[in-house]
């Protein structure tokens, strides 16, 4: 059977009892079937596949936590890992590996995919599936990996997600319902963009003076092992940073982590509902509003783009929020200009030929430069 993907045609056919897919490479239909006869042979003809091997896909998945461990995976990460793994042999009823096909994780995307699940999340799952197979491959446990694998398409953005500009009389009222501890937390990621993760993680260590000539007062090194992406980086702090610091350090001067190691989460979710804001205020919401009024203090997009971590300036302009002002700020000014203009008896009807206006344009600059260079000429 004979099937297109793109621009070039599949094979689907049976040799030794299993179901093979192979691609032709061939965009013609009749080469198509005729590549597809001879692939089909030559699997015939050759010896049958390695039979099961009793390793399990549970087996393959502990190697591959086991391999983020050797590589000095941050344990969040980790404990990530062992979370997705856990559904995924949950769903896959934890195969034996050398009967996991394309059919297989196509089942598996449709059954993810009804019960309300993210494509983002399932490419991640097919993604662990595909490093799980990759090492049994290394290890000989496995013959082939899948030749085709399913397609899943990513879906908007979830909005109860994505991070939010709060106003500052809504976090106010946050503030003023969190314990101090979670309270210091959350306004340390505020005023620096911390995540939620690096703030826990922060040590009185990282603090380094500012270098002459600075406006903050001093400055957060973020060493490597601290950072989502594994980079160090460098975050001013203002006034207000900084006396958190020394707050927190005079309640406790032996504490090794700056900032509460307690869930965050569930303290916000609480202080918010007390507030009565209708929402709920997150730490991700703390990061979000720091990176939007930076952007509306002028601050310069790529050194927002240094202190937030984000590899790609692209994340970071995910994080910028418009305030009103912001987004009605050009249909405002067209207006304004539009008025003057009508005041000033100029026409802005757009011309049927556009082409044409062009070239009157034109012309009637270079008559005017003429004109000037003549007058200039004439006065000197």
């Amino acid at each position: 059977m004979l099937y297109k993907r793109g621009k070039v045609y599949w094979a689907k056919f049976k040799a030794h009892g299993q179901t093979f897919r192979k691609s032709t490479g061939e965009s013609d239909r009749r080469k198509a079937e005729k590549k597809a006869r001879q692939l089909q042979a030559d699997i015939e003809s050759g010896p049958p596949p390695i039979p099961p091997t009793g390793t399990l896909l549970s087996d393959m998945a502990a190697a591959d936590i086991q391999r983020a461990r050797n590589r000095g995976t941050t344990e969040g990460h980790v404990k990530a890992l062992e979370s997705l793994w856990s559904v995924v042999l949950r769903d896959l009823n934890d195969l034996e590996i050398s009967t996991i096909t394309f059919d297989t994780l196509e089942s598996y995307v449709g059954k993810r995919r009804s019960t309300g699940i993210r494509g983002q999340t399932i490419r991640r799952e097919l993604s662990a599936v595909k490093r799980a197979l990759q090492i049994a491959k290394r290890r000989e446990l496995l013959a082939a990996l899948p030749e085709e694998w399913p397609t899943v398409r990513s879906d908007p953005p979830h909005p109860g997600k994505r991070g939010k500009l709060i106003p500052v009389e809504a976090i106010d009222r946050v503030f003023a319902e969190l314990p101090s501890e979670v309270r210091d937390a959350a306004r340390f990621s505020l005023l620096t963009g911390l995540r939620a993760t690096e703030v826990q993680r922060a040590e009185s260590r990282w603090v380094e003076p500012a270098p002459p000539g600075s406006e903050a007062v001093a400055i957060l090194r973020i060493p490597a092992a601290g950072a989502k992406n594994r980079r160090e980086r460098v975050v001013g702090l203002s006034q207000g940073a900084v006396d958190i610091i020394h707050r927190r350090l005079q309640e406790d001067p032996t504490r090794l982590h700056l900032f509460t190691q307690g869930e965050l989460k569930k303290a916000l979710q609480r202080a918010s509902k007390r507030a009565g804001l209708g929402f709920t205020v997150t730490m991700r919401d703390m990061r979000h509003t720091h990176a939007s009024l930076a952007i509306a203090g002028q601050v310069d997009p790529t050194a927002l783009q240094e202190a937030l971590g984000h590899r790609d300036l692209r994340t970071t302009q995910m994080y910028l929020s418009s305030t009103v002002e912001r987004a009605t700020s050009a249909s405002v000014a067209v207006a304004k200009q539009l008025k003057g203009a009508q005041q000033g008896g100029h026409n802005f009807a757009l011309p049927l030929d556009l082409h044409s206006n062009v070239v009157d344009l034109k012309k009637k600059l270079e008559q005017a430069t003429r004109f000037e260079l003549a007058t200039l000429s004439l006065g000197s």
